[in-house]
């Protein structure tokens, strides 16, 4: 199809060929539509919103079209609705932004750690040129070229470029319901994943309240804690001519300034002290490895670093004043097809980073009931991926009470010689749940080829209970084995040969007890051989990366993809209920009840978090109940 075909004959004329309409507007500042484009498999037109294609759409709507567009539930729906005072059942809306995230999941990058690689959207690769690009054949219209356009684009040819928006997914539509077919995944997955992108539009459109005031205290505390650790100062610059500038630039008391990982990382390679990066991991791991001849000017700067990273980075990132609308209420972006693992991502700001340990946890101590008949109440699920592992490793019936307090309890000793060992003040639940959440992903998994395991460096390791190789585990040409470098950095602090043998004694004796999570683990592997892997809800994930990180990434796609199916199986039934949540971060659900509400009617209303999986048959997780005036100091209410 040529550019200009979109164009032919009038919005009056239009006629469908098939059982859907796929539909696109333009539209204003104000939410009201400027353009309007259908195509229905012949003839696709374009036009401005005007009498006449208000009545095409009333026609077709009484024709009861099943519409189809991208990102269709939260963009072109309500304008239809809007317009023309009815309401689309979800049954005739097809949303291919969906359908392109269910096919192409691994395609999602969702918002990034720091605010200048976030991406703004929130869903990576799954808006209209990207699905595009793989389901049809047309060049990139998206994309003005300036003078040389040589097709439809925003500026230069705004009806062409709406035309070929509904003529693109019109074509994918039928292509992306038959790869759906092809890959075996669930249409009653589609369904419930529609239902949760309209929750989800509904919690952004609701907004949250902060308590600004309190916003600002909290900033000033954060700033004096840190300038104790590394003080500065804003100062005038000299200029050229020696005389002071208007400007203020902020001046360090250190060699270096703290929050620019280049001139940290700089300052200390000159002084011989490598840092991977800025991180606290890998600054705790530098400390480790400071040998008596560092000197103690270095040693301490290196320590004044750790805790100035330790105090967080203050509430800036969600709480900045751009994000609060002029009643003074956040609307961030809760965003279905965000997460290649299926749990739901967040933008604008990111209210799934938000910290829950620290200094930085006090960012929940902001958010506060949009009115004062109501209070906060949340439900928290109780070590959910852990059970989803165990659920997929064949352990049956429900863990009763604290889940790690299980496994130090089935684990007949081990993790308390094991809190003997790494000591520090560790419990023996602390190691269960260090152990088990790395250990379940496949933490320190290597592929070693028959020539890796010739080298007398690889055998040497082995030797030294360094590396752990499973001969019999055979998997993408190679076997696989353990190094224990994470784990051993956890643990004791660095990463040495005689602290990985302990980690990884501590991480073999685990499985040995819980050897069903291992051969889980090894069937996994053989799934992971086709370069994809299918969940019990019928996610499916397309691996990507080296053999390594396709095992880790499916093993990831059991458990945090289960734990994120099962969060969002009580989210839907909520939308069914028509109850609207304030927030969720991965396995947390928070709600406005009315106040003065009842221990017993709180627990009921959150009863619904912890029905049994209907894609996990036989899976249920507690959740534990809290309330209070924020989201930060509340009082349990009990266990659902």
């Amino acid at each position: 199809m040529r550019f200009p075909d979109v164009l032919r004959g009038r919005i009056e004329d239009f006629t469908r060929t098939r059982p859907w309409v796929s539909i696109d507007f333009e539209y204003g500042q104000d939410g009201k539509p400027t353009i309007v484009g259908f195509s229905s498999g012949d003839r696709p037109v374009s036009a401005y919103w005007d009498i006449h294609s208000r009545r095409q759409l009333e026609r077709l709507e009484r024709a009861e079209v099943v519409w189809v567009g991208h990102n269709l539930l939260t963009a072109d729906k309500p304008i239809i609705e809007r317009e023309l005072g009815v309401t689309v059942p979800l049954e005739r809306s097809e949303d291919t932004m969906l359908l392109h995230y269910l096919n192409n999941a691994e395609l999602c990058k969702g918002a990034g750690k720091n605010e200048d690689d976030q991406d703004p959207r929130g869903m990576g690769y799954m808006d209209l040129w990207s699905m595009s690009s793989l389901y049809t054949e047309f060049p990139q219209w998206k994309e003005c070229r300036g003078e040389k356009c040589s097709g439809p684009c925003r500026y230069h040819d705004p009806l062409g470029y709406n035309g070929m928006d509904a003529v693109a997914v019109d074509v994918a539509y039928p292509r992306l319901r038959a790869e759906m077919e092809e890959k075996r995944i669930p249409d009653r997955l589609y369904q419930n994943l529609k239902k949760l992108t309209l929750l989800c539009d509904a919690m952004t459109r609701q907004g949250i309240k902060v308590d600004r005031d309190l916003v600002r205290r909290l900033e000033r505390e954060f700033e004096e804690r840190k300038n104790a650790i590394f003080p500065s100062r804003l100062e005038h610059p000299i200029g050229k001519k020696g005389q002071p500038l208007k400007s203020l630039v902020r001046v360090w008391d250190a060699p270096f300034n703290p929050r620019s990982p280049k001139q940290v990382v700089e300052f200390f390679r000159r002084n011989g002290v490598y840092l991977e990066s800025t991180e606290k991991e890998d600054i705790l791991a530098a400390i480790h490895k400071m040998d008596d001849d560092t000197p103690a000017e270095i040693r301490e700067l290196l320590g004044r670093l750790h805790d100035y990273k330790d105090e967080g980075k203050g509430l800036k990132a969600w709480t900045d004043e751009r994000y609060f609308d002029a009643e003074g209420l956040m609307h961030p972006r809760f965003i279905v097809p965000g997460s290649s693992m299926g749990r739901l991502a967040s933008a604008k700001p990111n209210f799934q980073n938000v910290p829950r340990v620290g200094w930085g946890k006090k960012v929940r101590s902001v958010v506060i009931p949009r009115d004062p008949g109501l209070i906060l109440a949340k439900a928290d699920y109780s070590q959910l991926e852990l059970r989803i592992c165990l659920w997929y490793a064949g352990f049956e019936g429900e863990l009763p009470g604290d889940a790690f307090t299980w496994l130090v309890k089935e684990g007949a000793g081990l993790f308390e010689t094991a809190a003997t060992i790494v000591g520090y003040g560790k419990s023996a639940r602390d190691i269960a749940k260090s152990v088990s959440h790395g250990g379940d992903y496949g933490e320190g998994l290597v592929v070693l080829s028959s020539k890796d395991l010739d080298r007398p460096r690889i055998k040497a390791m082995i030797d030294a209970g360094a590396l752990v190789v499973y001969p019999q585990w055979e998997y993408h040409g190679g076997v696989v084995g353990f190094s224990g470098v994470n784990l051993a950095q956890r643990l004791f602090g660095s990463a040495t040969w005689e602290n990985r043998k302990k980690a990884l004694q501590i991480q073999e004796a685990y499985f040995k007890k819980f050897f069903a999570i291992r051969q889980w683990q090894m069937k996994v592997s053989r799934m992971a051989e086709q370069g994809y892997v299918q969940t019990a809800s019928g996610r499916y994930l397309t691996l990507l990366g080296t053999p390594e990180e396709k095992l880790k990434m499916a093993l990831a796609a059991h458990g945090q993809g289960g734990g994120a199916d099962y969060v969002q199986e009580g989210m839907i039934r909520y939308y069914e209920m028509g109850a609207i949540p304030l927030i969720q971060v991965h396995d947390e659900l928070v709600f406005e009840l009315p106040r003065g509400t009842e221990d017993k009617k709180i627990l009921d209303h959150f009863s619904a978090m912890s029905i049994p999986s209907n894609y996990m048959p036989g899976f249920r997780c507690p959740a534990k109940v809290s309330v209070g005036e924020n989201w930060l100091d509340m009082r349990d209410v009990g266990r659902v």
